[in-house]
């Protein structure tokens, strides 16, 4: 059968099919008016016309396919989904529309169907004439005679274009957000979650199914969603960037900080959903407070610095220069002593004028700047040698010069390493060797003495280890300090020859 005929077939057939229809109902309800439409049938046009803008408003047609005829009627509403006045056309003019990759799947959506499985619904994309694709969402139920076989299928079209398109924006947006390492959702205005990506789903070992699709209060402690993402929440449902700080104990990893920022998304009728973005800060918190207790402990050692030094003035030098003063005053009243006393006296300020220099030394090493590094500090170990009576073995193989700022990070930490070895382990002997390595300068300070446990040493309140570890950590190099209770100490320092810029500045 040709088209215009099959058109016009099909044109009687609903022409028909509305007729039966109305002469019922009139059999039913007889209508009091003749001259009037009786209300069965106004009832029909109303439903008629309530039909018809609705599919209209939702982009909709019903058609009905004869299969002994192979005739499609559509309703008129086609013309809003596939923009043609056409109501009546064959199946394989129909077919010819749709895409070449979706058209095994339409043809599968009606052979495929059984009296057992007359039910169909598939998405699939149709060729306009300008070569535009349209996605259209087909409903469809076929029926069959009593020797199983098809002999009509009825059914809904809807154009769901804009979904369409609206699933493949999500889906770039999941491809973009499964590159970074923050945690990301998306929550629509049910507070369900309706996208996450990797980084999220690996940090709380979960899969995509145990996440998508639950609800907010589902995926965290019930208090903490009720007391502040809840109303975190609703506050970015107002349009507004909400961004702010919670330390949250995972189940799975324990307790972290995190910086979390929600994002509103407007949709056609408001802000319907949120990105959430959860940066995990814990690290970063963790060096906050590692540096403010490392700037605590600064400010405590630089006072008790200052007190050991203010004791060691008054208690030590002044009461021996007061001490000096008056023995000088005795010697004026006693002149036949004069020679003897002299000798004796000239020997305490000697020895007063050494201590001043080796406490002028603690606190500024300038022979560093006018003997160089090695000389200064082997000048400074003879020195510490002789006023804690302990012997500092100091041996130095240096070729290269050594650029002042490494080399006062090396007299420091010598420093340090020898009155933590005089106060607390113990031992009269300290080995000290200062040597060059390709591109490296190499430390080592050990003793056989008490020892102590490293770890324990770094949580207590003591600068020291921390205080040797920044300086090497300034200069681009390494330390490593190998001690325990009573196996003696042993400290290792690698520093990089080469400082750049800026390393040279944090040095000094």
């Amino acid at each position: 059968m040709k088209p215009d005929k099959i058109g016009t077939h099909g044109a009687g057939l609903m022409t028909r099919k509305r007729k039966r229809l109305r002469g019922t109902v009139a059999k039913v309800i007889e209508s009091p008016h003749p001259n009037q439409p009786d209300k069965a049938e106004i009832d029909i046009r109303l439903i008629e016309e309530r039909w018809r803008l609705a599919a209209q408003a939702g982009k909709m047609y019903a058609y009905d396919w004869d299969v002994a005829t192979d005739a499609v009627v559509r309703s008129g509403e086609v013309a809003s989904v596939v923009g043609r006045e056409v109501s009546v056309l064959t199946r394989e003019q129909v077919f010819a529309r749709v895409h070449p990759d979706d058209r095994a799947l339409f043809a599968a959506s009606a052979t495929e169907r059984t009296p057992d499985n007359p039910d169909t619904q598939i998405s699939y994309r149709v060729l306009d004439p300008d070569g535009s694709v349209k996605w259209l969402g087909k409903t469809a139920r076929a029926y069959f005679d009593g020797n199983g076989s098809m002999v009509r299928m009825i059914g809904m079209v809807t154009d769901i274009t804009q979904r369409k398109l609206g699933e493949e924006k999500l889906r770039e947006y999941e491809r973009a957000v499964e590159c970074v390492d923050e945690f990301i959702s998306v929550f629509d205005r049910e507070y369900r979650c309706i996208m996450t990506n990797r980084a999220y789903l690996s940090r709380r070992k979960l899969t995509r199914e145990q996440v998508v699709g639950h609800f907010a209060r589902e995926l965290v402690d019930e208090e903490v969603y009720e007391t502040v993402i809840q109303p975190k929440l609703d506050e970015c449902f107002q349009g507004k960037v909400v961004k702010y700080e919670l330390r949250y104990t995972y189940p799975e990893i324990g307790e972290r900080d995190l910086l979390a920022e929600y994002y509103p998304i407007e949709g056609w009728k408001g802000v319907d959903r949120i990105v959430c973005v959860l940066h995990d800060i814990t690290d970063h918190k963790r060096a906050e407070r590692a540096l403010a207790d490392m700037t605590r402990k600064l400010i405590e050692a630089q006072e008790q610095e200052r007190a050991r030094i203010g004791r060691e003035l008054h208690d030590d030098i002044n009461q021996r220069l007061a001490l000096l003063s008056n023995e000088l005053q005795q010697l004026q009243n006693n002149p036949s002593e004069i020679e003897d006393r002299v000798r004796k006296l000239q020997k305490r300020t000697a020895e007063i004028a050494n201590d001043v220099q080796a406490l002028s030394h603690e606190l500024h090493p300038s022979k560093l700047e006018y003997l160089g590094v090695v000389a200064g500090m082997t000048s400074w170990c003879k020195e510490f040698s002789e006023g804690q009576e302990i012997e500092v073995n100091f041996k130095a193989e240096i070729g290269s010069a050594i650029s002042f700022e490494i080399g006062i990070t090396l007299f420091r930490l010598l420093q340090e390493a020898l009155h933590n070895a005089a106060k607390h382990s113990g031992v009269k002997r300290v080995d000290v060797e200062l040597a060059e390595q390709p591109k490296e300068i190499h430390l080592t300070i050990r003793d056989e003495g008490k020892g102590f446990d490293v770890e324990e040493a770094r949580r207590g309140k003591g600068l020291g280890l921390a205080s040797m570890e920044e300086r090497v950590r300034l200069v681009n190099g390494t330390i490593a300090i190998e001690s325990s209770p009573r196996r003696g100490t042993k400290i290792r320092v690698h520093i990089p020859l080469a400082l750049g810029p800026v390393e040279q500045r944090q040095a000094a």
